[in-house]
């Protein structure tokens, strides 16, 4: 509460603590998908967050509302993260993890539940073996699979809610077609958060063509196909950055 009224008050010196930290683990994935920016930069490194360096933020970790363990790269790389989750696990903040799901083993899922990790996302560039290789150049789609029904299972045996499973879908003209397909594997899969989609954007000449801003009425058909299956279904169906009527508006 003070920290939001010393926000609308435009404080500069803050008596407030911050309410929630977002951090990278690692300068590594695991894969490299055609539609993230990483795969075309330079920004990958071997620097690591340490469990010493982690514990320099004790002072704000009880009171934090949001801890969050990615950022941009791939969390699950990190050498670390099984040991700084565990420290964190006696703060008592909302803690989220996206991952693209290939690197969840029995005992990291174990974790999570033991833990209270609240929400898992996990991201899906296709829900075919064909798509899915297509975006994320690697052929894991039964892996990542296997994971969330692993994930599952341990959930179901401790009786837990957490955490919470969304999957993320980034959506462009040549899969567009898959989004029904995405609400069916939210569903089969007991994602309570549902699917979020969000849209590719372009960091590659020959991503152009695919923008699904440029083909609008052909992707927002199979948008509204989504979002009437996931009512039907009892699936969320959300978007990251908004549909298109909300960009334009914006």
């Amino acid at each position: 509460k003070l920290n939001n009224d010393e926000k609308i008050a435009e404080k500069v010196s803050l008596s407030s603590f911050p309410v929630r930290i977002s951090m990278n683990l690692t300068g590594k994935c695991n894969i490299r998908c055609i539609y993230c920016h990483l795969t075309f930069s330079d920004y990958y490194t071997k620097d690591e967050l340490g469990l010493e360096t982690f514990k320099n933020l004790t002072p704000f970790l009880d009171h934090l509302s949001h801890l969050v363990y990615f950022s941009s790269t791939e969390p699950l790389m990190a050498r670390h993260f099984d040991e700084i989750f565990k420290f964190s696990t006696s703060f008592d903040s909302e803690k989220y993890i996206s991952t693209n799901g290939i690197l969840i083993t029995k005992d990291r899922a174990e974790m999570f539940v033991d833990g209270g990790m609240e929400f898992v996302t996990i991201s899906f560039g296709g829900l075919t073996h064909d798509s899915f290789k297509q975006a994320h150049q690697v052929d894991a789609l039964d892996k990542v699979t296997e994971n969330i029904r692993m994930l599952n299972q341990i959930k179901e045996e401790r009786g837990s809610e957490v955490p919470r499973l969304r999957i993320v879908c980034v959506t462009w003209k040549e899969n567009a077609h898959e989004l029904p397909e995405a609400v069916r594997y939210a569903h089969e899969h007991r994602c309570s958060e549902g699917l979020k989609i969000t849209f590719l954007k372009a960091y590659d000449d020959n991503l152009i063509e695919s923008l699904p801003y440029d083909h609008q009425e052909y992707v927002n058909g199979y948008v509204e196909e989504a979002r009437r299956l996931g009512r039907d279904l009892g699936v969320k169906v959300e978007f990251d950055g908004g549909n298109f009527d909300e960009v334009a508006k914006d």
